[in-house]
């Protein structure tokens, strides 16, 4: 009767521990690779939704669309004080190239400072642009 108490004892010991720590750590693992991938998923897709709406400049799109509508010339758009102007403008190409046609001399020389890099003044032109300093130096394309 003993030996039956002992063995009995031993053998769900036995089959307890190893069973126990099986389970414990099939769980384990799996639940931490589910929290993990989880979070990992949770934050790249944060990360790319933030990306997005600073590379397209969400935020002040917000402000420059309301000031596109009310008040878009040659010499107050979003595209003389704001370097990288991504998303549309509503109506942009048809103001701005109504105002080219109605004044060449203006839109050459809004032209030629949008080519020569955001904030340059035109040597020579009667409408200069504002300089404004942008942080970067604009490299010329070979």
């Amino acid at each position: 009767m003993l030996i039956g108490l002992v063995w009995g004892l031993l053998l769900g010991l036995y089959f307890d521990l190893v069973w126990g720590l099986y389970i414990g750590l099939l769980m384990c693992l799996g639940l931490s690779l589910a929290v993990s991938f989880s979070t990992g998923f949770a934050v790249s897709v944060g990360f790319m939704i933030g990306w997005l709406l600073g590379y397209y400049r969400v935020p002040f799109y917000f402000i420059q669309a309301p000031v596109a509508l009310f008040r878009l010339d040659m010499r107050h758009n979003p595209y003389l004080w704001d370097g990288a102007v991504r998303l549309p403008l509503w109506g942009a190409r048809r103001r701005l190239t109504d105002q080219v046609a109605a004044d060449p001399e203006t839109g050459a020389a809004f032209v030629l400072s949008q080519s020569q890099g955001l904030g340059t003044r035109v040597e020579g032109s009667t409408a200069p642009f504002p300089r404004v300093n942008r942080g970067c130096v604009r490299t010329p394309v070979r």
